[in-house]
């Protein structure tokens, strides 16, 4: 066979193995050949796609459907548009950097071991020098700052300090007074920002104090080991170089330790101010009205027409002056006008949710105590706190170790318990629940008056538990099974505890918390326990549809606490029946009027006399919820039924209703007479009802006196009085009673009657 047929051999390639006329040769061509070795010999194509020299492939020839297989495009992009993978094949690792070795230090692997020097793992260049840049946006820093009190005090410092410190939050504004403040100690231009922040400056400053420009000022973030340093050392090194500085550097509370010379820093309480300095700023000289021939003065106008109440509300909540420049800066690109405005100013109810979350989201600590205890004790107490808003710290803490216990059962292990005489409470609980903790115990000093309750705002409490239930993941066991012993607890408010939180977690799954808890509940023999899962229902009916403006209402909710309360009320149990009843008695209401009136019927008719007085409590509820006019209907057709327990309960909540009259409520009770001879009957015979009853006919004739002398007194009023003393006349038995009430009455209201 002639080599030119032989298979062609790669240029370069001189090696002896790769001869076309050995058999070794022949039976490599021959593997090649096939579609296994082939496929998985071929040379892969550059990903980032650039032209590379193809390279031939020994005993092949190339095929246009080398080129065009999709199935190896689609392997090759899978590989680089995944962006983490992408990340983690692009990341530099560390190497060892000659410049760094030293022979400083002992050796630490061994006596007989030979150690060159110490070894440092960095990021593969050498450490930069400290770069001194001027502040570009301080003009824009200057026009838009709001002095925040302590700002005088700051300025009188620097005229006697060359160094001072102000400490804070980050992002609240601590740059901004720093610059403001140097600026008018010296000059604008004279500004300049140390970077990259947090470094040794220190060090570099004594080896070059030359990098101090002569009556220059320096704004410089350090920390907290190195704010001692600086006031020690680098003093005499500003003084001789005429210079001055402020340190800035990150302190969560005012509380903490501070340096003689340092303040801490405060926003001010003018986010409107703020607001509006940074939003003239953006829009000077812009036309946002389409003027035409416009020279920008007319963004006053929307300025003015743009800071509506609501408006100036959702900006009273920003929580920085970084805040109030981000959302100032969008409306100016935006130009929102009337009700847009809404979807660019953040909501109430999303602020409060950041908030919970930068109260429960803390940052895992690396110790190696079992489970982590001390962040899961934080946050344990901290759910507690706002589950028992209102109670003493007694009822927290013992709240927190129910919670904690219920969370070890997760991990199938014994209590493990928490520490004592170890942490302290305002630690514990954070900033944003201990801001106010040392005036708390000088507000009151009376002994009977506990000093140390939690005191959290509701909608705060809302949106903590939302958190805690939707935030974190396996954490809803343990929560619904600390409800359910909140519930159960002896102890005074416990089960209003379990109530709210059952209430808040069934707004995000009623099914589930239904289930779980509330129907249980519902059917236990003790009436604390039922009164927990009512008002559970009727508060989480009550969140779905608060109707706030930020709030979007989630209307399935209370439609299932509709449907829930009629299946408690159709109940074949008396104690589920007697839960419904207590819903409606706190106060709850459907849609239809008349799908109440029919459910509560069924329950007042196979009610026993140990429950009455919750069907009682219903009905009074109703009467200030559907009107009067329809609950003394409801009742009068209870009066006609033939089941003794009706009528029974038609009396004892009639009377109840008049229990509760005041007098500028019995005024408007008796002009709902004025409506017609109809509603006198249906109040006649409800009257007649519990002025002969011998359980309720003293209180009754009170109330029916009372009537008396208020109805007479009005001479609208005087012909539906009169109807209903005949109406109620006509009864030989309450005629007589009549005459001896009469009799004892004053001659106008005896001869008026």
């Amino acid at each position: 066979m002639a080599m030119t047929d032989g298979p062609q051999v790669e240029e370069g390639n001189t090696s002896p193995a790769g001869s076309a006329g050995t058999p070794a040769a022949q039976s490599s061509v021959e593997k090649q050949d096939s579609p296994s070795v082939a496929s998985s010999g071929r040379q892969e194509e550059p990903a980032d796609g650039a032209d590379r020299p193809q390279v031939a492939k020994v005993g092949a020839s190339p095929r246009a459907d080398d080129h065009d297989n999709p199935e190896d495009d689609t392997t090759e992009r899978s590989v680089y548009d995944n962006p983490t993978l992408l990340y983690l094949l692009r990341h530099v690792r560390s190497r060892y950097r000659i410049d760094d070795l030293t022979n400083i230090g002992p050796s630490a692997f061994g006596e007989n071991a030979t150690v060159i020097g110490n070894i440092n793992l960095g990021d593969g260049e050498r450490r930069k020098d400290l770069f001194f840049d001027p502040v570009l946006d301080i003009a824009a820093r200057c026009r838009t700052f709001v002095p925040p009190p302590y700002f005088a005090n700051l300025q009188g410092r620097l005229r006697r300090n060359r160094i001072v410190g102000l400490a804070g939050p980050p992002r609240s504004g601590r740059m901004t007074a720093a610059c403001v403040a140097l600026s008018e100690h010296r000059s604008v231009d004279h500004v300049r920002r140390v970077s990259p922040p947090n470094e040794d400056v220190v060090p570099y400053l004594r080896r070059n104090p030359e990098a101090l420009e002569k009556g220059h000022c320096y704004v410089i973030k350090t920390t907290r080991e190195q704010m001692r340093e600086f006031f020690r050392i680098l003093e005499p090194t500003f003084e001789s170089r005429d210079c001055s500085a402020i340190l800035i550097r990150d302190l969560a509370s005012q509380e903490e330790e501070l340096h003689r010379a340092e303040f801490f820093h405060e926003p001010p309480a003018a986010s409107l101010e703020i607001f509006r300095r940074h939003l003239e700023l953006h829009l000077e000289g812009r036309c946002v009205a389409d003027c035409g021939a416009c020279d920008g003065g007319c963004h006053g106008t929307y300025i003015s027409e743009l800071l509506t109440e609501d408006v100036r509300r959702s900006i009273d909540l920003f929580r920085s002056p970084g805040e109030c420049a981000l959302y100032a800066e969008r409306v100016a690109r935006e130009l929102p006008r009337g009700p847009a405005i809404t979807s660019v100013l953040p909501s109430e109810a999303r602020r409060r949710r950041e908030r919970a979350r930068r109260i429960l989201v803390l940052a895992a600590e690396n110790d190696q105590t079992y489970q982590n205890r001390p962040l899961q004790h934080r946050r344990a107490l901290r759910i507690a706190y706002a589950v028992f808003a209102g109670h003493t710290m007694t009822s927290v803490s013992e709240g927190a170790g129910l919670l904690l216990g219920k969370l070890d059962r997760l991990f199938t292990e014994p209590v493990i318990g928490r520490p004592a005489l170890l942490n302290d409470l305002p630690g514990l609980l954070g900033p944003d629940l201990s801001a106010d903790w040392h005036e708390r115990a000088t507000e009151d000093t009376s002994s009977q008056v506990p000093t140390r309750v939690a005191r959290l705002d509701a909608k705060l409490v809302t949106a903590i538990l939302d958190v805690a239930w939707n935030d974190f993941d396996n954490t809803r066991p343990a929560l619904i099974e600390w409800v359910d012993e909140l519930a159960s607890h002896p102890a005074p408010g416990f089960s209003a505890c379990a109530a709210v939180a059952a209430a808040i977690f069934a707004t995000h799954d009623f099914d589930h918390v239904y289930s779980q808890l509330i129907q249980r509940w519902a059917h236990d023999r003790r009436m604390r326990v039922r009164r927990t899962a009512a008002a559970a229902m009727v508060s989480a009916a009550n969140l779905d549809g608060a109707g706030e403006l930020e709030r979007g209402t989630n209307r399935p909710v209370r439609t299932d606490v509709t449907a829930r309360v009629e299946e408690l009320a159709r109940s074949a149990s008396p104690l589920e029946r007697d839960t419904a009843a207590l819903v409606w008695g706190m106060g709850f209401v459907s849609r239809h009027p008349s799908q109440v009136v029919r459910a509560l019927t069924v329950v007042a008719a196979n009610t026993t006399y140990r429950h009455s007085q919750n069907v009682s409590g219903a009905v009074d509820s109703l009467f200030g919820a559907i009107g009067d006019s329809w609950t003394i209907g409801m009742l009068a057709w209870w009066l006609d039924s033939d089941i003794p327990a009706l009528r029974t309960q038609a009396g004892q909540a009639f009377l109840n209703w008049l229990d509760r009259l005041g007098p500028a409520a019995l005024h408007d009770e008796l002009r709902a007479l004025l409506d017609g001879s109809t509603h006198v009957d249906h109040v006649a015979a409800l009257w007649r009802t519990v002025l002969l009853n011998h359980r309720f006919s003293l209180p009754a004739w009170r109330h029916f006196a009372d009537w008396l002398r208020s109805g007479l007194g009005e001479p609208n009023l005087r012909d539906p009085i009169r109807l209903l003393v005949r109406r109620l006349a006509a009864d030989p038995a309450i005629r007589s009673r009549l005459d001896h009430l009469l009799s004892r009455a004053t001659p106008a209201a005896a001869s008026a009657a």
